[in-house]
Protein backbone atom coordinates (compact mmCIF):
# COMPACT_ATOMS: atom_id res chain seq x y z
CA UNK A 1 0.00 0.00 0.00
CA UNK A 2 1.15 3.56 -0.61
CA UNK A 3 1.78 5.46 2.60
CA UNK A 4 -1.01 8.06 2.87
CA UNK A 5 1.26 10.35 4.86
CA UNK A 6 3.47 10.79 1.82
CA UNK A 7 0.90 13.10 0.26
CA UNK A 8 0.48 15.14 3.39
CA UNK A 9 4.02 16.47 3.40
CA UNK A 10 4.74 19.88 1.96
CA UNK A 11 5.54 20.12 -1.73
CA UNK A 12 7.24 22.82 -3.73
CA UNK A 13 4.80 22.36 -6.60
CA UNK A 14 2.32 25.22 -6.95
CA UNK A 15 -0.71 23.26 -8.10
CA UNK A 16 -2.73 26.35 -8.99
CA UNK A 17 0.10 27.76 -11.13
CA UNK A 18 0.48 24.33 -12.76
CA UNK A 19 -3.22 24.29 -13.61
CA UNK A 20 -3.10 27.81 -15.07
CA UNK A 21 0.04 26.96 -17.07
CA UNK A 22 -1.75 23.95 -18.55
CA UNK A 23 -4.07 26.38 -20.34
CA UNK A 24 -1.20 26.95 -22.79
CA UNK A 25 -1.02 23.34 -24.07
CA UNK A 26 -4.83 23.25 -24.09
CA UNK A 27 -4.91 26.40 -26.25
CA UNK A 28 -2.24 24.93 -28.52
CA UNK A 29 -4.32 21.77 -28.87
CA UNK A 30 -7.49 23.68 -29.80
CA UNK A 31 -5.70 25.84 -32.38
CA UNK A 32 -4.06 22.78 -33.94
CA UNK A 33 -7.42 20.97 -34.02
CA UNK A 34 -8.76 23.84 -36.11
CA UNK A 35 -5.76 24.42 -38.37
CA UNK A 36 -4.11 21.04 -38.90
CA UNK A 37 -5.06 19.48 -42.27
CA UNK A 38 -6.30 15.91 -42.46
CA UNK A 39 -4.02 13.10 -43.56
CA UNK A 40 -4.48 9.57 -44.82
CA UNK A 41 -5.37 7.80 -41.57
CA UNK A 42 -7.99 10.43 -40.78
CA UNK A 43 -9.66 9.84 -44.13
CA UNK A 44 -9.70 6.18 -43.12
CA UNK A 45 -11.63 7.12 -39.97
CA UNK A 46 -14.09 9.23 -41.94
CA UNK A 47 -14.53 6.42 -44.46
CA UNK A 48 -15.22 3.85 -41.73
CA UNK A 49 -17.72 6.15 -40.03
CA UNK A 50 -19.49 7.64 -43.06
CA UNK A 51 -22.86 8.83 -41.67
CA UNK A 52 -24.47 8.36 -45.11
CA UNK A 53 -24.14 4.60 -44.67
CA UNK A 54 -25.93 2.31 -42.24
CA UNK A 55 -24.12 0.68 -39.34
CA UNK A 56 -24.96 -2.76 -40.71
CA UNK A 57 -23.37 -1.89 -44.06
CA UNK A 58 -20.26 -0.47 -42.38
CA UNK A 59 -19.93 -3.47 -40.08
CA UNK A 60 -20.11 -6.01 -42.91
CA UNK A 61 -18.44 -4.17 -45.80
CA UNK A 62 -15.89 -1.79 -44.27
CA UNK A 63 -14.79 -2.59 -40.74
CA UNK A 64 -13.60 -6.17 -41.07
CA UNK A 65 -10.49 -5.44 -43.23
CA UNK A 66 -9.40 -2.63 -40.87
CA UNK A 67 -6.27 -3.61 -38.89
CA UNK A 68 -7.82 -1.92 -35.84
CA UNK A 69 -10.84 -3.16 -33.87
CA UNK A 70 -13.99 -1.13 -34.56
CA UNK A 71 -15.17 0.39 -31.23
CA UNK A 72 -14.35 3.97 -32.27
CA UNK A 73 -16.16 3.77 -35.61
CA UNK A 74 -19.81 3.63 -34.45
CA UNK A 75 -19.15 6.44 -31.97
CA UNK A 76 -17.68 8.65 -34.70
CA UNK A 77 -20.55 7.61 -37.01
CA UNK A 78 -23.09 8.77 -34.45
CA UNK A 79 -21.13 11.97 -33.70
CA UNK A 80 -20.85 12.76 -37.43
CA UNK A 81 -24.62 12.83 -37.84
CA UNK A 82 -24.47 16.30 -36.29
CA UNK A 83 -21.73 17.53 -38.63
CA UNK A 84 -18.95 16.15 -40.84
CA UNK A 85 -16.87 19.26 -40.34
CA UNK A 86 -13.36 18.02 -39.41
CA UNK A 87 -13.12 20.28 -36.35
CA UNK A 88 -16.43 18.95 -35.03
CA UNK A 89 -15.29 15.37 -35.61
CA UNK A 90 -12.04 16.07 -33.75
CA UNK A 91 -14.08 17.43 -30.83
CA UNK A 92 -15.15 13.85 -30.08
CA UNK A 93 -11.71 13.52 -28.46
CA UNK A 94 -12.56 16.40 -26.10
CA UNK A 95 -15.70 14.54 -25.05
CA UNK A 96 -13.58 11.51 -24.21
CA UNK A 97 -11.17 13.62 -22.18
CA UNK A 98 -13.99 15.23 -20.25
CA UNK A 99 -15.80 11.98 -19.52
CA UNK A 100 -12.50 10.33 -18.62
CA UNK A 101 -11.64 13.07 -16.11
CA UNK A 102 -15.06 12.80 -14.45
CA UNK A 103 -14.82 9.00 -14.28
CA UNK A 104 -11.30 9.29 -12.83
CA UNK A 105 -12.52 11.64 -10.08
CA UNK A 106 -15.29 9.19 -9.23
CA UNK A 107 -12.98 6.19 -9.31
CA UNK A 108 -9.98 7.48 -7.35
CA UNK A 109 -9.81 7.26 -3.57
CA UNK A 110 -10.03 10.53 -1.63
CA UNK A 111 -6.47 10.19 -0.35
CA UNK A 112 -5.22 10.18 -3.93
CA UNK A 113 -7.28 13.19 -5.00
CA UNK A 114 -4.41 15.68 -5.20
CA UNK A 115 -2.20 13.13 -6.93
CA UNK A 116 -5.01 12.59 -9.43
CA UNK A 117 -5.18 16.31 -10.18
CA UNK A 118 -1.43 16.32 -10.84
CA UNK A 119 -1.87 13.24 -13.01
CA UNK A 120 -4.65 14.88 -15.07
CA UNK A 121 -2.56 18.02 -15.58
CA UNK A 122 0.44 15.96 -16.72
CA UNK A 123 -1.80 14.02 -19.11
CA UNK A 124 -3.39 17.09 -20.69
CA UNK A 125 0.06 18.52 -21.38
CA UNK A 126 1.33 15.24 -22.80
CA UNK A 127 2.21 14.82 -26.45
CA UNK A 128 -0.08 11.78 -26.60
CA UNK A 129 -3.15 13.84 -25.75
CA UNK A 130 -2.36 17.05 -27.64
CA UNK A 131 -1.17 15.43 -30.86
CA UNK A 132 -3.94 12.87 -31.16
CA UNK A 133 -6.65 15.35 -30.20
CA UNK A 134 -5.73 17.15 -33.44
CA UNK A 135 -6.71 14.08 -35.47
CA UNK A 136 -9.91 12.21 -36.29
CA UNK A 137 -8.57 8.94 -34.91
CA UNK A 138 -9.25 6.71 -31.89
CA UNK A 139 -6.06 7.39 -29.94
CA UNK A 140 -7.42 9.89 -27.40
CA UNK A 141 -10.17 7.37 -26.69
CA UNK A 142 -7.40 4.77 -26.42
CA UNK A 143 -5.39 6.93 -24.01
CA UNK A 144 -8.43 7.77 -21.88
CA UNK A 145 -9.53 4.16 -21.54
CA UNK A 146 -5.95 3.12 -20.76
CA UNK A 147 -5.83 5.75 -18.01
CA UNK A 148 -9.13 4.55 -16.52
CA UNK A 149 -7.97 0.94 -16.69
CA UNK A 150 -4.79 1.97 -14.86
CA UNK A 151 -6.73 3.84 -12.16
CA UNK A 152 -9.09 0.87 -11.84
CA UNK A 153 -6.09 -1.39 -11.35
CA UNK A 154 -4.76 0.93 -8.64
CA UNK A 155 -8.06 0.74 -6.77
CA UNK A 156 -8.27 -3.05 -7.12
CA UNK A 157 -4.72 -3.43 -5.81
CA UNK A 158 -5.28 -1.09 -2.87
CA UNK A 159 -8.69 -2.46 -1.85
CA UNK A 160 -8.64 -5.46 0.45
CA UNK A 161 -11.90 -6.85 -0.94
CA UNK A 162 -12.77 -5.19 -4.25
CA UNK A 163 -16.52 -5.11 -4.80
CA UNK A 164 -18.37 -6.50 -7.80
CA UNK A 165 -19.12 -3.00 -9.12
CA UNK A 166 -15.40 -2.19 -9.26
CA UNK A 167 -14.62 -5.39 -11.12
CA UNK A 168 -17.49 -4.83 -13.54
CA UNK A 169 -16.24 -1.30 -14.24
CA UNK A 170 -12.75 -2.64 -14.86
CA UNK A 171 -14.18 -5.32 -17.13
CA UNK A 172 -16.20 -2.79 -19.14
CA UNK A 173 -13.22 -0.48 -19.61
CA UNK A 174 -10.98 -3.41 -20.53
CA UNK A 175 -13.42 -4.65 -23.17
CA UNK A 176 -13.86 -1.18 -24.66
CA UNK A 177 -10.10 -0.62 -24.72
CA UNK A 178 -9.48 -4.01 -26.33
CA UNK A 179 -12.06 -3.29 -29.02
CA UNK A 180 -10.40 0.06 -29.71
CA UNK A 181 -6.86 -1.20 -30.34
CA UNK A 182 -5.18 -4.62 -30.26
CA UNK A 183 -2.42 -3.21 -28.06
CA UNK A 184 -5.19 -2.22 -25.67
CA UNK A 185 -6.12 -5.90 -25.43
CA UNK A 186 -2.46 -6.72 -24.75
CA UNK A 187 -2.31 -4.12 -21.96
CA UNK A 188 -5.58 -5.40 -20.46
CA UNK A 189 -4.31 -8.98 -20.45
CA UNK A 190 -0.87 -8.13 -19.02
CA UNK A 191 -2.30 -5.80 -16.38
CA UNK A 192 -4.85 -8.41 -15.31
CA UNK A 193 -2.11 -11.03 -15.09
CA UNK A 194 0.16 -8.85 -12.94
CA UNK A 195 -2.71 -7.78 -10.67
CA UNK A 196 -3.63 -11.42 -10.13
CA UNK A 197 -0.06 -12.45 -9.34
CA UNK A 198 0.29 -9.51 -6.94
CA UNK A 199 -2.91 -10.52 -5.16
CA UNK A 200 -1.80 -14.15 -4.96
CA UNK A 201 1.59 -13.18 -3.53
CA UNK A 202 -0.28 -11.29 -0.79
CA UNK A 203 -2.35 -14.35 0.08
CA UNK A 204 -5.56 -12.96 -1.45
CA UNK A 205 -6.57 -16.15 -3.26
CA UNK A 206 -10.22 -15.24 -3.84
CA UNK A 207 -9.20 -11.87 -5.34
CA UNK A 208 -6.68 -13.67 -7.55
CA UNK A 209 -9.40 -16.01 -8.85
CA UNK A 210 -11.82 -13.14 -9.45
CA UNK A 211 -9.24 -11.05 -11.30
CA UNK A 212 -8.27 -14.01 -13.46
CA UNK A 213 -11.89 -14.81 -14.28
CA UNK A 214 -12.75 -11.18 -15.09
CA UNK A 215 -9.64 -10.82 -17.28
CA UNK A 216 -10.44 -14.02 -19.17
CA UNK A 217 -14.04 -12.98 -19.77
CA UNK A 218 -12.87 -9.56 -20.91
CA UNK A 219 -10.71 -11.06 -23.65
CA UNK A 220 -13.60 -12.94 -25.29
CA UNK A 221 -15.03 -10.03 -27.35
CA UNK A 222 -11.69 -9.07 -28.91
CA UNK A 223 -10.87 -12.70 -29.68
CA UNK A 224 -14.22 -13.10 -31.41
CA UNK A 225 -13.64 -9.94 -33.42
CA UNK A 226 -10.09 -10.98 -34.35
CA UNK A 227 -11.41 -14.33 -35.54
CA UNK A 228 -14.03 -12.56 -37.70
CA UNK A 229 -11.66 -9.95 -39.08
CA UNK A 230 -8.42 -11.91 -39.52
CA UNK A 231 -9.25 -13.55 -42.84
CA UNK A 232 -10.30 -10.23 -44.39
CA UNK A 233 -7.30 -8.12 -43.42
CA UNK A 234 -4.50 -7.28 -45.82
CA UNK A 235 -1.13 -7.91 -44.19
CA UNK A 236 0.97 -6.96 -47.23
CA UNK A 237 1.70 -3.48 -45.89
CA UNK A 238 3.06 -4.82 -42.60
CA UNK A 239 4.61 -8.07 -43.78
CA UNK A 240 8.32 -8.13 -43.04
CA UNK A 241 10.83 -10.83 -43.94
CA UNK A 242 13.81 -8.84 -42.70
CA UNK A 243 16.24 -10.56 -40.29
CA UNK A 244 15.21 -10.71 -36.64
CA UNK A 245 17.97 -8.31 -35.59
CA UNK A 246 16.83 -5.73 -38.13
CA UNK A 247 13.20 -6.06 -37.04
CA UNK A 248 14.22 -5.71 -33.40
CA UNK A 249 16.21 -2.54 -34.09
CA UNK A 250 13.29 -1.04 -36.05
CA UNK A 251 10.84 -1.86 -33.25
CA UNK A 252 13.24 -0.57 -30.58
CA UNK A 253 13.59 2.75 -32.41
CA UNK A 254 9.81 3.15 -32.50
CA UNK A 255 9.48 2.25 -28.83
CA UNK A 256 12.30 4.50 -27.63
CA UNK A 257 11.14 7.44 -29.74
CA UNK A 258 7.68 7.17 -28.25
CA UNK A 259 9.06 6.76 -24.74
CA UNK A 260 11.89 9.28 -24.70
CA UNK A 261 10.66 12.04 -27.01
CA UNK A 262 6.88 11.79 -26.80
CA UNK A 263 6.40 10.71 -23.15
CA UNK A 264 9.41 11.85 -21.13
CA UNK A 265 10.10 14.72 -23.54
CA UNK A 266 6.65 16.28 -23.10
CA UNK A 267 7.92 17.81 -19.86
CA UNK A 268 11.59 17.00 -19.15
CA UNK A 269 11.50 18.63 -15.71
CA UNK A 270 8.66 16.37 -14.55
CA UNK A 271 10.63 13.42 -15.94
CA UNK A 272 13.78 14.47 -14.08
CA UNK A 273 11.92 14.88 -10.80
CA UNK A 274 10.22 11.52 -11.27
CA UNK A 275 13.25 9.38 -12.02
CA UNK A 276 13.55 8.26 -8.42
CA UNK A 277 9.92 7.12 -8.31
CA UNK A 278 10.26 5.25 -11.60
CA UNK A 279 13.41 3.56 -10.31
CA UNK A 280 11.75 2.69 -7.00
CA UNK A 281 8.81 1.18 -8.88
CA UNK A 282 11.18 -0.94 -10.95
CA UNK A 283 12.82 -2.11 -7.71
CA UNK A 284 9.42 -3.02 -6.24
CA UNK A 285 9.51 -0.62 -3.31
CA UNK A 286 5.88 0.36 -3.72
CA UNK A 287 3.54 -2.55 -4.44
CA UNK A 288 1.04 -0.64 -6.58
CA UNK A 289 3.61 1.28 -8.60
CA UNK A 290 5.65 -1.89 -9.00
CA UNK A 291 2.64 -3.76 -10.37
CA UNK A 292 1.99 -1.02 -12.93
CA UNK A 293 5.62 -0.99 -14.04
CA UNK A 294 5.78 -4.78 -14.29
CA UNK A 295 2.59 -4.84 -16.36
CA UNK A 296 4.05 -2.16 -18.65
CA UNK A 297 7.30 -4.10 -19.06
CA UNK A 298 5.40 -7.34 -19.73
CA UNK A 299 3.31 -5.55 -22.37
CA UNK A 300 6.43 -4.30 -24.10
CA UNK A 301 8.03 -7.77 -24.02
CA UNK A 302 4.92 -9.43 -25.44
CA UNK A 303 4.64 -6.74 -28.12
CA UNK A 304 8.21 -7.44 -29.24
CA UNK A 305 7.56 -11.20 -29.29
CA UNK A 306 4.58 -10.64 -31.58
CA UNK A 307 6.54 -8.13 -33.65
CA UNK A 308 9.52 -10.42 -34.15
CA UNK A 309 7.81 -13.75 -34.74
CA UNK A 310 4.31 -13.04 -36.05
CA UNK A 311 3.56 -9.66 -37.63
CA UNK A 312 5.38 -6.35 -37.99
CA UNK A 313 3.15 -4.41 -35.59
CA UNK A 314 5.23 -2.00 -33.51
CA UNK A 315 4.68 1.71 -34.07
CA UNK A 316 5.49 4.31 -31.43
CA UNK A 317 1.79 5.14 -30.95
CA UNK A 318 1.03 1.49 -30.14
CA UNK A 319 2.57 1.93 -26.69
CA UNK A 320 0.18 4.73 -25.80
CA UNK A 321 -1.64 2.12 -23.70
CA UNK A 322 1.13 1.92 -21.09
CA UNK A 323 1.87 5.64 -20.88
CA UNK A 324 -0.87 6.52 -18.35
CA UNK A 325 0.59 3.94 -15.95
CA UNK A 326 4.00 5.62 -16.17
CA UNK A 327 2.43 9.05 -15.79
CA UNK A 328 0.56 7.87 -12.68
CA UNK A 329 3.84 6.82 -11.07
CA UNK A 330 5.40 10.13 -12.10
CA UNK A 331 2.40 12.08 -10.73
CA UNK A 332 2.95 10.48 -7.32
CA UNK A 333 6.52 11.74 -7.28
CA UNK A 334 5.61 15.25 -8.44
CA UNK A 335 2.77 15.51 -5.94
CA UNK A 336 5.12 14.75 -3.04
CA UNK A 337 8.34 16.34 -4.25
CA UNK A 338 10.14 18.90 -2.14
CA UNK A 339 12.77 19.57 -4.77
CA UNK A 340 13.26 23.30 -5.32
CA UNK A 341 13.07 22.89 -9.10
CA UNK A 342 9.43 21.82 -8.87
CA UNK A 343 8.47 25.50 -8.72
CA UNK A 344 9.54 25.75 -12.40
CA UNK A 345 7.13 23.03 -13.61
CA UNK A 346 4.46 25.61 -14.63
CA UNK A 347 7.02 27.54 -16.73
CA UNK A 348 8.24 24.38 -18.47
CA UNK A 349 4.61 23.34 -19.05
CA UNK A 350 3.99 26.58 -20.93
CA UNK A 351 7.17 26.37 -23.03
CA UNK A 352 7.18 22.73 -24.15
CA UNK A 353 4.16 22.81 -26.52
CA UNK A 354 5.96 25.39 -28.68
CA UNK A 355 8.84 22.94 -29.19
CA UNK A 356 6.38 20.42 -30.62
CA UNK A 357 4.71 22.82 -33.06
CA UNK A 358 6.10 20.96 -36.13
CA UNK A 359 4.34 17.83 -34.84
CA UNK A 360 1.10 19.43 -33.68
CA UNK A 361 0.61 21.34 -36.95
CA UNK A 362 2.09 18.72 -39.28
CA UNK A 363 0.79 18.93 -42.86
CA UNK A 364 1.74 15.44 -43.91
CA UNK A 365 -0.15 15.06 -47.19
CA UNK A 366 -0.16 18.75 -48.23
CA UNK A 367 -3.61 18.30 -49.75
CA UNK A 368 -4.49 21.99 -49.15
CA UNK A 369 -1.49 22.91 -51.32
CA UNK A 370 -2.75 20.58 -54.05
CA UNK A 371 -6.21 22.14 -53.95
CA UNK A 372 -4.67 25.62 -54.07
CA UNK A 373 -2.64 24.65 -57.15
CA UNK A 374 -5.81 23.36 -58.84
CA UNK A 375 -8.04 26.31 -57.91
CA UNK A 376 -6.94 28.70 -60.73
CA UNK A 377 -8.18 26.10 -63.22
CA UNK A 378 -11.60 25.53 -61.67
CA UNK A 379 -13.60 27.41 -64.33
CA UNK A 380 -11.94 25.48 -67.17
CA UNK A 381 -12.45 22.12 -65.42
CA UNK A 382 -15.92 22.59 -63.94
CA UNK A 383 -17.80 20.48 -66.49
CA UNK A 384 -14.89 18.29 -67.63
CA UNK A 385 -13.82 14.79 -66.53
CA UNK A 386 -10.92 14.63 -64.08
CA UNK A 387 -8.65 11.59 -64.17
CA UNK A 388 -7.60 10.21 -60.77
CA UNK A 389 -4.93 7.64 -60.04
CA UNK A 390 -6.24 5.42 -57.26
CA UNK A 391 -3.73 3.76 -54.99
CA UNK A 392 -3.81 -0.03 -55.62
CA UNK A 393 -4.33 -1.04 -51.98
CA UNK A 394 -7.07 -2.12 -49.62
CA UNK A 395 -9.65 -0.93 -48.88
CA UNK A 396 -10.10 -0.17 -52.58
CA UNK A 397 -13.23 1.92 -52.05
CA UNK A 398 -11.37 4.36 -49.79
CA UNK A 399 -9.49 6.10 -52.60
CA UNK A 400 -12.46 6.88 -54.89
CA UNK A 401 -14.43 7.88 -51.76
CA UNK A 402 -11.76 10.33 -50.64
CA UNK A 403 -11.20 11.67 -54.15
CA UNK A 404 -14.90 12.36 -54.55
CA UNK A 405 -14.85 14.16 -51.20
CA UNK A 406 -11.92 16.34 -52.29
CA UNK A 407 -12.54 16.87 -56.02
CA UNK A 408 -16.24 16.17 -56.50
CA UNK A 409 -17.13 19.85 -56.90
CA UNK A 410 -14.05 20.67 -59.01
CA UNK A 411 -14.81 18.64 -62.15
CA UNK A 412 -17.82 17.27 -63.95
CA UNK A 413 -16.93 13.67 -63.05
CA UNK A 414 -14.02 11.63 -61.75
CA UNK A 415 -12.62 8.86 -63.93
CA UNK A 416 -10.12 6.17 -63.05
CA UNK A 417 -6.83 7.08 -64.74
CA UNK A 418 -6.21 3.39 -65.38
CA UNK A 419 -9.32 3.25 -67.55
CA UNK A 420 -8.86 6.64 -69.20
CA UNK A 421 -6.84 5.39 -72.16
CA UNK A 422 -9.22 7.10 -74.56
CA UNK A 423 -9.70 10.27 -72.53
CA UNK A 424 -10.32 13.07 -75.02
CA UNK A 425 -8.46 16.32 -74.90
CA UNK A 426 -10.32 18.83 -72.76
CA UNK A 427 -9.79 22.50 -72.02
CA UNK A 428 -9.04 21.54 -68.40
CA UNK A 429 -5.30 22.03 -67.70
CA UNK A 430 -5.44 19.46 -64.88
CA UNK A 431 -4.64 16.08 -66.46
CA UNK A 432 -4.75 13.91 -63.33
CA UNK A 433 -4.44 13.92 -59.55
CA UNK A 434 -3.71 11.36 -56.87
CA UNK A 435 -3.89 11.41 -53.07
CA UNK A 436 -3.08 9.15 -50.09
CA UNK A 437 -0.09 7.49 -51.74
CA UNK A 438 2.98 6.10 -49.94
CA UNK A 439 5.88 8.52 -49.60
CA UNK A 440 7.78 8.95 -52.88
CA UNK A 441 6.68 5.58 -54.27
CA UNK A 442 8.58 5.50 -57.57
CA UNK A 443 6.67 2.50 -58.95
CA UNK A 444 3.26 4.10 -58.44
CA UNK A 445 4.39 7.44 -59.89
CA UNK A 446 5.75 5.69 -62.97
CA UNK A 447 2.61 3.59 -63.32
CA UNK A 448 0.35 6.66 -63.15
CA UNK A 449 2.51 8.54 -65.66
CA UNK A 450 2.37 5.50 -67.93
CA UNK A 451 -1.42 5.66 -67.97
CA UNK A 452 -1.24 9.29 -69.11
CA UNK A 453 1.10 8.31 -71.93
CA UNK A 454 -1.36 5.60 -73.00
CA UNK A 455 -4.08 8.22 -73.01
CA UNK A 456 -2.21 10.05 -75.74
CA UNK A 457 -0.12 12.59 -73.84
CA UNK A 458 3.64 13.01 -74.23
CA UNK A 459 6.14 13.68 -71.48
CA UNK A 460 6.89 17.09 -72.95
CA UNK A 461 3.19 17.93 -72.63
CA UNK A 462 3.08 17.13 -68.90
CA UNK A 463 4.07 19.21 -65.90
CA UNK A 464 4.43 16.93 -62.87
CA UNK A 465 4.20 18.25 -59.30
CA UNK A 466 4.61 16.45 -55.98
CA UNK A 467 3.27 17.45 -52.58
CA UNK A 468 3.82 15.95 -49.15
CA UNK A 469 6.97 14.06 -50.19
CA UNK A 470 5.13 12.36 -53.04
CA UNK A 471 2.03 11.37 -51.10
CA UNK A 472 -0.02 13.78 -53.22
CA UNK A 473 0.49 14.19 -56.97
CA UNK A 474 -0.66 16.56 -59.69
CA UNK A 475 -0.22 16.32 -63.46
CA UNK A 476 -0.86 19.51 -65.47
CA UNK A 477 -0.65 20.41 -69.12
CA UNK A 478 2.78 21.88 -69.64
CA UNK A 479 2.95 25.59 -70.36
CA UNK A 480 6.44 25.41 -71.83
Amino acid sequence: MENPSSIEKGTTLNLRAFALATLVPVAMMLVAMWMKPLWRDEYFSQFFADPRESLSFLFVDRWAPDPHPPAYNPLLWLWSHVSVNPFWQKCLSLVWLGMGALAALKLTAARHRQRLLVFLLICIGSYWVIYFATEIRPYVMNFTLSALLTLGAVKILETEKPGLSLYLFWLLIGVMLSLTHYFGALWFACLGFVIGITQLSSGRKSAFITTGLISAIGMIPILLWANYSYGQMDFSAIANDAPLAERFVAGAKQFLRGMVIKTFGSNPLITFLSLGALGAALMGRNRTNAALMRAAILTVIMAFVLHLFFVNMIKERAFIVIMPALLWVMAGAINATQHKWARFIPAVTMVMPFLFIPEYFKNKEQIPELLAAMEPHRSACQDQPLAVYYRPALPKDLYPWTSEKLFGDFAGELVDLKEATHLKETPCPVLAVSVLLPKNDKAMIEEATGYLLKAGYKLDDIEFRKFGKGRTLLWLKSTK
